[in-house]
């Protein structure tokens, strides 16, 4: 890692909120708490860690596991930045289509990691960002036919119940490309997509980086803090 000064756009918590003693009253928190988080402008005169991508796909590189991370603490905090690969317009939302599932709990112990997004069955599913493919496969654990993708700047993506797998792993990929079609494969109640972000095995909100109703980036870097996360993940507390 190194430090970096740097004036940028970056996501920030407005505020944070405690755990909630009810399944509705924590999803009505955390979708407030989410709704808080803004891309505004600062200009920053201390340091910020900028992630290290050093390595990217060599550290804990699986084309097996879904959840290659194994460690005890994290390599980054609430101080580090993520940049975005904005390059010749090189990120795409992977089905363009409605949103009927966001990131939220669904029951009193299961939290949703992702987007569930509507498509049907053949519908093309591009990549989010250049990457190369990790994981290329059919998944009992509930995803069915599942894509991973790392990119160069750490993130992965996870496109899950696809009727067709188009890339193989270790398949270089370009932002925008077509990697496989949409489906009903493995824990699915009907076609669409389950579409993941994640950093070190820890789900990203999908919402913070794409606006679900235009398609388009919100920002081209963000800071990780525990908001953005999965409750409980994404910090080393």
């Amino acid at each position: 890692m190194k430090f970096i000064n740097i004036s940028v756009l970056v996501i920030v918590a407005l505020f944070s909120i405690g755990a909630s003693n009810s399944t509705t009253q924590n999803n009505s928190d955390i979708e407030d708490r989410l709704d808080s988080i803004e891309t505004v402008s600062y200009h920053f005169d201390c340091d910020f860690w900028e992630y290290d991508t050093e390595g990217v796909y060599d550290n804990s590189w699986s084309t097996r596991s879904l959840f290659p991370y194994d460690h005890e603490e994290l390599s980054f905090n609430e101080f580090t930045i993520l940049k975005l690969d904005t390059s010749n317009s090189s990120t795409y939302y992977p089905v363009k289509n409605t949103l009927y599932s966001p990131f939220k709990s669904r029951g009193k112990t299961r939290w949703h990691n992702g987007l569930d997004i509507k498509l049907k069955t053949g519908d093309k599913v591009t990549a989010a960002f250049d990457g190369v493919v990790r994981y290329s496969g059919y998944n009992d654990g509930g995803f069915g036919n599942l894509i991973i993708i790392r990119h160069t700047n750490g993130l992965e993506t996870y496109y899950a119940h696809l009727s067709r797998r188009k890339v193989s792993v270790n398949d270089t990929i370009k932002a925008g490309q077509t990697i496989g079609l949409g489906g009903s494969t493995g824990r699915s109640n009907g076609p669409h997509l389950h579409f993941e972000v994640r950093l070190e095995d820890q789900p990203i909100n999908p919402a913070v980086i794409f606006d679900t109703e235009t398609y388009e980036l919100k920002t081209d870097i963000i800071t990780l803090c525990p908001e953005i996360f999965a409750p409980g993940k994404g910090t080393n507390v």
